[in-house]
């Protein structure tokens, strides 16, 4: 539930079972010295779970999570928003990366997303999944066919970023805000580009709008 072990700073290890489908809001917020956590088979994540978890440096996101919520009243605030992770890795058989997944984690780095499986027809990335992260580089798996809204938006040190020939569409505002980005090429897949998809890219001196 909610803030379940809220504050319990000298928890350094939590191993969830494959029976728990639902982690609540701000369920190990505040715990200092956590460092390794294993979210086992989740669901759903509420937001702010590991909110001031300092020692927590990486992630794994197991191919079962469907949804990840985040704090309507503070800036799309997801799980892992007020954390420390710096890498994550989601695991192949997702069926899509969830909307706000990692919205707001602000020391995130590095993100591994794996091809969709073979079962899948469709295979998107949800709206604000990104936003405002410190993600450098968005290598986008060809298996990917829809970019949300707002995915990477704010996502100011991004410099580089593969969209493959399969996405079919760009959300709004989905690179909104990415003040280094300086080149982008849009496959001959997409169809369409939504409202600010590339607003406010201020170094952005290159793109090829292949298809669209």
């Amino acid at each position: 539930g909610d803030s379940a072990f809220y504050g319990c700073e000298n928890l350094t290890s939590v191993t969830i079972p494959d029976s728990v489908t639902s982690i609540g809001n701000y369920a190990f917020g505040g715990c200092k010295r956590l460092s390794n956590a294993d979210l086992g088979g989740v669901e759903e994540l509420g937001y702010f779970i590991f909110s001031g978890c300092v020692s927590l440096k990486s992630i794994t996101i197991p191919k079962t999570v469907k949804s990840a919520y985040y704090d309507y009243g503070s800036y799309h605030n997801g799980p892992f928003a007020g954390s420390s992770i710096e890498t994550a890795t989601i695991e192949k058989g997702i069926a899509n990366i969830p909307a706000f997944l990692f919205s707001n984690c602000t020391t995130l780095k590095t993100v591994t997303i794996p091809e969709k499986d073979d079962t899948l027809d469709e295979y998107e990335i949800g709206d604000y999944a990104f936003y405002n992260t410190s993600l450098t580089k968005a290598a986008l798996p060809k298996s990917v066919t829809s970019i949300g809204n707002n995915t990477f938006a704010d996502c100011t040190s991004l410099t580089s970023v593969t969209i493959q020939n399969n996405v079919k569409n760009i959300g709004d505002s989905a690179f909104y805000g990415c003040e280094n980005l300086t080149s982008v090429t849009i496959p001959d897949s997409v169809t369409s580009i939504g409202n600010y998809a590339f607003g406010g890219c201020k170094r952005l001196s290159n793109a090829d709008l292949g298809g669209v």
